[in-house]
């Protein structure tokens, strides 16, 4: 994913650097990264998992990581999911530098909201996941955290994550359709 106003001082765009590399069941989720802002999924996919789950994302009560989710669901469902180089998004998604901190707490905190569900459906794989997502983390960070600076807010990513997993276990779930259901 390609930021869409690169140099520009005043902030910046996510954007990370794709890698070429397929993920077959919830184990390998740490393969795979990205934003919702470049995915794309075949029809099959979207309507054996059920779309994304509105409380995950931008403006839902979980307020962000419904790709994760989407991602974690599909491989549990026994989808491969690709990321791939080979198909280039600009994201004109611009944030301030000042704004970055809360964007972070934000994607982590869904993130673990979107484990949480998945260790409620999947289990073990779903568990094996998060800790390997976390180990990830914590030894070179993800490469979307690379690409929003986010090596000094490592703490705070933490604590975001581990709010996110705890208001994830807690949440009314719909277990047949794999989604939250409002409290």
């Amino acid at each position: 994913m390609l930021p869409g106003r690169d140099g520009d001082p005043t902030g910046f765009a996510p954007a990370y650097a794709a890698r070429d590399v397929v993920a077959r069941t919830a184990r390998e989720k740490h393969l795979i990264s990205g934003t919702s802002a470049c995915m794309a999924l075949r029809r099959v996919v979207w309507e054996r998992v059920g779309g994304f789950d509105e409380l995950l994302g931008v403006g839902g009560a979980l307020e962000s990581a419904e790709d994760a989710d989407m991602t974690i669901r599909s491989l549990l469902a026994g989808f491969a999911v690709r990321e791939t180089p080979r198909a280039a998004v600009v994201h004109r998604g611009w944030y301030t530098y000042a704004a970055r901190r809360d964007l972070i707490r934000r994607n982590w905190y869904g993130t673990g909201a979107a484990f949480a569900k998945a260790l409620r459906i999947g289990g073990l794989d779903a568990a094996i996941g998060l800790v390997r997502v976390g180990l990830t983390w914590a030894h070179a960070g993800s490469r979307v955290a690379q690409g929003l600076g986010a090596g000094r807010y490592r703490r705070d990513s933490f604590a975001a994550l581990a709010r996110g997993v705890w208001a994830g276990l807690w949440l009314p779930l719909d277990r047949e359709r794999g989604r939250f259901r409002s409290p």
